[in-house]
């Protein structure tokens, strides 16, 4: 069992890089921990510093990446499957002085005062051309990992990626008070002898309760197979969670690419709960291989799943702007691998789409 704490430590450090090792740049109320390899600084900062479980927290994202190199951000969701989350925004990358600056932010919710973790979050970027060291800034190792959007042969994809952050949420000030004990009482007078009449009725209350305890798992045997719940399936989970992503109407607010990481994200959340694979951690080049290494999916849905992320993808992370055909191309795309994936009625449901 996690014990309860009364801080926030955050323990991070860069994958392949360095950490700056304190919060340096962090205010009164928040802890900051930077990342760096090469071009690339990264910082993610937690506020507040020290949660209480009515608090709810921030985490910000910022990366800060030369010249002459693109970046990409870590996938929506990536590193926070022990919170629940309440909101997410991306801004426009901003140039500043020899590079340019992309920041994230996410509001999490938990709903037991414990130890949770932010788990390793993985940033990726490419040089088109090779650039030379320099004493003050050398040039990254040669170690390219896979890419998380198609590059060309020329391009060298680099990668760094966190450790995993301690968030320890502080009990409620009366639920931490109720271990102190007491001070000790003086001696307390003994109680006159009760009347015959007292122990009548202190037996008549006795076997009440254990009349009203047998009755209660009696009917509880009874009724509880029909009072509880069937879990939802997992294409209509999926189904539902496509209305609500209409409903939020992100395309309309200008929100096109938060709203391909949420599109993306529950195909990836439907495939693992669906088939039991791993899609949600993978990038689109890794899943793809081991789906099609499954015989779980036919080769028309594996195409069906490339053309979709893979132009997903190029929305996410190179920048590109899809027209209103595109945007709607894509739901549907997801919508059909959905209900053509989707059990039988005599496996275990009935479709549903969007």
């Amino acid at each position: 069992m996690r014990r309860f704490g009364v801080a926030l430590l955050l323990l991070a450090a860069g994958c392949g890089g360095k950490s700056d090792g304190g919060p340096e740049a962090a205010g009164q109320d928040e802890h900051a921990k930077a990342f760096e390899r090469g071009p690339l600084k990264a910082t993610l900062s937690v506020t507040p510093r020290e949660p209480a479980l009515t608090d709810t927290i921030t985490l910000s994202i910022e990366a800060r990446i030369e010249d002459g190199y693109v970046l990409s951000m870590p996938q929506f969701g990536e590193g926070l499957e022990d919170f629940v989350v309440r909101d997410y925004h991306t801004e426009a990358p901003v140039a500043v002085a020899g590079g340019t600056i992309h920041r994230a932010r996410y509001e999490l919710e938990v709903f037991v005062s414990d130890e949770y973790k932010i788990h390793p979050m993985t940033f990726a970027f490419t040089a088109k051309e090779d650039k030379p060291a320099s004493p003050e800034q050398p040039a990254p190792p040669e170690q390219p990992v896979p890419p998380e959007q198609p590059a060309s042969p020329e391009e060298k994809v680099y990668r760094l990626k966190t450790e995993d952050i301690a968030v320890i949420v502080k009990p409620l000030p009366e639920e931490a008070s109720r271990g102190e004990l007491a001070p000790p009482a003086g001696p307390a007078e003994l109680p006159a002898p009760p009347s015959l009449i007292a122990y009548y009725a202190g037996g008549a209350v006795v076997a009440a309760a254990v009349v009203g305890l047998a009755l209660f798992y009696f009917l509880r045997g009874r009724l509880g197979r029909v009072l509880t719940p069937a879990p939802i399936p997992p294409h209509e989970r999926a189904f539902r969670e496509l209305r609500a992503l209409l409903d939020e109407d992100l395309i309309a607010k200008g929100r096109t690419k938060e709203f391909f990481f949420r599109l993306t994200f529950i195909a990836r959340m439907y495939i693992e709960r669906r088939f039991g694979l791993r899609a949600p951690e993978q990038t689109t080049e890794e899943f793809l291989p081991n789906a099609a290494g499954s015989g779980l999916l036919s080769p028309g849905h594996q195409q069906l799943l490339k053309d979709f992320l893979g132009y997903a993808d190029l929305v996410k992370y190179a920048a590109h702007t899809p027209g209103v055909k595109d945007i709607e191309d894509c739901f549907a795309a997801a919508r059909r691998f959905i209900n053509e994936t989707a059990p039988a009625p005599a496996e275990g449901g009935s479709h549903a789409p969007a």
